[in-house]
């Protein structure tokens, strides 16, 4: 068998053998036999699936693999529908998100705030109102995007 470390999962393999944050190279060399289960390409949702035990992470969920799909949607709808993780101003042209999203820009469509809050838009699937308050503020120009400071305490019960 293969060893893999928890970085070698979540960057080799799911985000398609990418940087994670502070990572000055991909976790797997080109030559490392363990690349040839990589993803071929990043699935974003997958960051609404993965948990690092901290606040700021989306919760403990279980996937199985008929429905994988459906389940990431699910997780990553919920995810968005939390106000700590995605608030729409519509007044102050604003979008403040995750933390999440900074860190892995480039996989939510990159280079640009507004991909990246496009493909936030895209996935608000349950609340029609914050759906076009995305789309306003987009349309507007004036497009700000803040992010949360990033819950790292426990996210253990009290």
């Amino acid at each position: 068998g293969m060893l893999f470390s928890l970085q070698d999962i979540e960057n080799g393999v799911l985000r398609g053998n990418r940087r994670g944050v502070g990572m000055l190279r991909p976790p797997l060399a080109k030559t490392d036999p363990r690349v040839a289960v990589a993803l071929g390409t990043c699935e974003p949702k997958v960051h609404f699936a993965l948990n690092c035990g901290a606040r700021g992470c989306p919760p403990v969920k279980t996937f199985t693999p008929d429905a994988i799909q459906e389940e990431l949607a699910a997780a990553t709808a919920s995810f968005l529908e939390d106000p700590a993780n995605l608030s729409v101003d519509p007044g102050a042209h604003r979008v403040t998100l995750s933390q999440i999203f900074q860190w892995y820009r480039a996989d939510f469509g990159g280079a640009s705030d507004l991909q990246v809050v496009g493909w936030v838009r895209d996935h608000v699937t349950s609340d029609v109102t914050r759906r076009a308050e995305l789309s306003d503020v987009m349309a507007s120009g004036r497009l700000q995007v803040k992010y949360f400071k990033y819950d790292w305490s426990h996210n253990a019960k009290d």
